[in-house]
């Protein structure tokens, strides 16, 4: 199997990790050889999981022994996303942020379970199936947790094929994105896109829209939506630094097509003028569209 595949910043944040620490094979993802090499003092009860933020560079875990090797091995992986990725507590963050930490530390179990670097060397079978059942012994995972992953590949190479179709390639593409972005900073504004990778794979799920000179709050924002944006994650953004863009929100512009205007007086009303990021959900959009 060849691979085409745009590494997100929480996988490469991963492959950092391992770097770092030496993980290098498959026999080192386990609980004992992680929690040694990153200071945390793990506890098995029969509790929730959850994890301790660290105190003097020493961090705390429970891991609930009532779940299988397996499923505690997951669980560790989620609460040590927590641990190294997100800050604060979480009961005190507005749903929004807690829900953006939750995915992320999902996506941190699938690249960390199952990493680039160690799937690129394997030689996997040419039947999807068999290749997800060798992917699940090699890296002791779920076959669903396998399927997800070689299907995240999938993605990516049939992306690359439809590229390929138009004279791109895989890098052709990434320069392509990374000008979009340039070319977005002369205008004022960037914008990057989120896939959920357990919903629909045709279209990004948010829009993150940055003003890096700041938002005019008194006018609105014109941008383009209909446009193949560089990927992004969704990072544990402290409270009121990114605020979500409704559905009122935001205005149809019938003379201009795959653009829309964001009221952006209607939302410093709402958050105040101190935001630096806007969620912009596609399903938002469409709510705009058809109303």
């Amino acid at each position: 199997m060849s691979y085409c595949h745009q590494i997100t910043k929480t996988e490469q944040f991963v492959e950092n990790l391992y770097e770092e620490i030496g993980i290098t094979e498959t026999h080192q993802l386990e609980i004992d050889e992680l929690s040694k090499l990153l200071n945390i003092w793990v506890h098995y009860e029969s509790v929730p999981s959850r994890a301790i933020e660290s105190v003097k560079g020493l961090s705390t875990m429970f891991i609930d022994d009532r779940n299988n090797l397996v499923k505690q091995w997951l669980e560790f992986l989620h609460e040590l996303c927590h641990l190294l990725r997100h800050a604060g507590n979480q009961t005190l963050m507005p749903k929004q942020f807690t829900d953006a930490q939750e995915r992320e530390a999902e996506r941190f179990v699938l690249y960390a379970a199952i990493p680039f670097s160690m799937l690129t060397r394997l030689t996997l079978p040419t039947c999807k199936s068999d290749a997800i059942a060798f992917v699940a012994h090699e890296f002791r995972v779920p076959l669903e947790l396998a399927e997800r992953r070689i299907e995240q590949f999938e993605h990516d190479n049939y992306q690359s094929k439809l590229m390929l179709e138009n004279n791109s390639t895989c890098n052709d593409y990434s320069l392509t994105l990374d000008e979009d972005l340039n070319n977005d900073s002369l205008l004022g504004v960037r914008i990057r896109a989120y896939y959920d990778y357990d919903g629909d794979w045709s279209r990004p799920h948010t829009l993150v829209v940055e003003q890096p000179a700041g938002f005019d709050w008194d006018s609105q924002l014109s941008i383009q939506v209909d446009k193949n944006y560089k990927q992004c994650d969704i990072p544990p953004y402290i409270p009121n630094a990114a605020a979500p863009v409704l559905s009122e929100d935001i205005q149809v512009i019938h003379d201009k097509p795959g653009y829309v205007a964001i009221n952006l007086p209607k939302i410093a009303w709402r958050h105040g003028r101190s935001i630096d990021q806007l969620f912009l959900s596609i399903d938002a959009i469409e709510d705009a569209q058809n109303f």
